[in-house]
């Protein structure tokens, strides 16, 4: 079936009249301020979806009934939580048989992916300016208290407020810019790579290799890529060496050389690997799967294994260590036990070590800091206290400062660079615990950082507006 952009634009304007028709009748004592065609980033189905007043203050009762006006700010705009999603969809039976008619959009050739996105897009923007100029939401003060837009679920407030600038006039517009926080880098930064949803890794050792949640590999020689690689799975955890890299994938460990070759390391665990640490010296790679099995390899041989709950892994010269309910240092030969340093909470998700041997610590917190600095003998040097959230992040309500997924030393231990899962990395001094900066890029979350020098520092994380794989700042 050929796409007839005509065909599908009358069908949603049809649809989408029905269905709005049908749900003032339903409704006829709520005060609708959203109508939108709601659907994936891909274009995948089309429904309708309204939001309204009353409504929106039910559901925010039942979320908390002694915050009733602050829930109802924070849930405004999240069509998720509309009490009206899924109603009407009866209407849209022409629609759907429409979209089924064509082509499964992940089978068709990676060229046309893009084109039909497009082709969809252009029409469910079609129907909605129709419906407005049939005068349907309204004129004057009517239309100005009404927003109408396109959702696509997974989208960012960014991509909102553009698909809202098209369909609406001042009013109604600038009213969801006041209460959306729009994400805006800060820093001097390189932006490195194709764009990318959700990079997953990044290191350095020379070369900077970034690793993405849908199974990509980059490898750049300064601002320069060198190679890039696709695995058959998602890839979360890497470690680089001087010949390359090894990552994870599931329960499989790959090698990937400087020039993209991609080689099974003969690992396989029984469940997803969870953390590696890679010792290129001598080839020792040693991984955690999720149920805690710790295995070490060399030369596709097992060394040892061991069980172990653990979420993240790093050298120092001699030592393996490993984080999880403990520090725990490991004889990386034959995976005995040296010593275990306790935490003081659980939640720990990222280590890092220092040249002074100094342990970082990135933990899931509630409020009193989200990494935890200590001197080599486990003593806690500094809870690093997480600063008030940049101007522009305090419209949301769901700020969340504290998780720290990732983090490193420069290299010569001068500086600890977090990042964190509400987009922000933050630079310390280590030494005293004082922060030196905060930068942040276009994320909505950040997954690793890395040093490449002194004074640069490579971030990676999930935009779903699809921006550059890899940030490189000037710290």
């Amino acid at each position: 079936m050929s796409f007839d952009e005509a065909t599908l634009t009358h069908l949603l304007t049809q649809a989408a009249r029905a269905a709005f028709t049908a749900l003032r009748a339903a409704y006829p004592d709520e005060t609708f301020y959203a109508y939108a065609l709601y659907t994936t980033p891909e274009y995948q189905f089309i429904s309708p979806l309204v939001c309204g007043e009353q409504g929106l203050r039910k559901v925010a009762e039942r979320y908390d009934a002694n915050n009733v006006d602050g829930e109802m700010e924070s849930l405004r705009w999240s069509p998720a939580d509309s009490p009206y999603l899924g109603e009407g969809e009866e209407h849209f039976a022409e629609v759907a048989a429409f979209m089924s008619a064509l082509p499964h959009i992940y089978e068709l050739p990676k060229g046309d992916f893009g084109a039909r996105v497009a082709q969809v897009k252009t029409c469910c923007f079609a129907a909605l300016k129709q419906l407005d100029a049939d005068g349907f939401f309204g004129e004057g003060a009517a239309r100005d208290a009404v927003t109408v837009n396109v959702l696509q679920g997974d989208q960012s407030n960014r991509s909102r407020l553009d698909n809202a600038r098209i369909l609406n006039p001042d009013g109604p517009w600038e009213r969801l810019a006041h209460d959306m926080e729009v994400t805006r880098e800060v820093g001097t930064f390189t932006a490195l790579g194709p764009a990318a949803y959700q990079m997953t890794g990044v290191a350095t050792c020379g070369t900077l290799m970034a690793t993405g949640g849908q199974n990509e590999v980059y490898l750049f020689d300064g601002d320069r890529m060198l190679a890039e690689a696709e695995l058959d799975a998602s890839i979360w955890q890497v470690a680089l060496g001087s010949d390359g890299a090894v990552v994870s994938a599931g329960p499989k460990a790959f090698h990937i050389a400087l020039d993209g070759t991609v080689t099974p390391t003969g690992l396989a665990h029984a469940d997803q690997i969870r953390a590696l640490a890679f010792r290129p010296d001598d080839g020792l790679l040693v991984t955690a799967d999720w149920k805690g099995t710790v295995i070490a390899t060399q030369q596709r041989k097992e060394r040892w294994r061991m069980d172990h709950p653990t979420t993240a892994m790093t050298w120092s010269a001699d030592t393996l260590w490993i984080v999880g309910n403990d520090i725990t240092a490991v004889d990386p030969a034959t995976g005995t036990i040296h010593k275990t340093l306790e935490l003081d909470q659980d939640g720990a998700r990222a280590i890092a070590l220092a040249p002074d041997g100094s342990i970082a610590i990135g933990i899931d917190d509630r409020g009193t800091g989200a990494v935890l600095l200590l001197d080599p003998d486990g003593a806690l040097r500094h809870r690093l206290a997480i600063p008030k959230p940049l101007p522009e992040s305090a419209k949301t309500g769901d700020y969340q400062p504290t998780a720290c997924p990732g983090l490193a030393f420069s290299p010569d231990g001068s500086k600890l660079a977090t990042v964190h899962t509400n987009g922000e990395l933050h630079v310390w001094n280590p030494s005293t615990g004082a922060r030196l900066t905060t930068l942040r890029a276009r994320h909505e979350s950040l997954s690793a950082c890395a040093w490449r020098d002194e004074k640069h520092v490579a971030l990676c994380g999930r935009d779903v507006d699809e921006g550059p794989a890899v940030y490189v700042f000037e710290v």
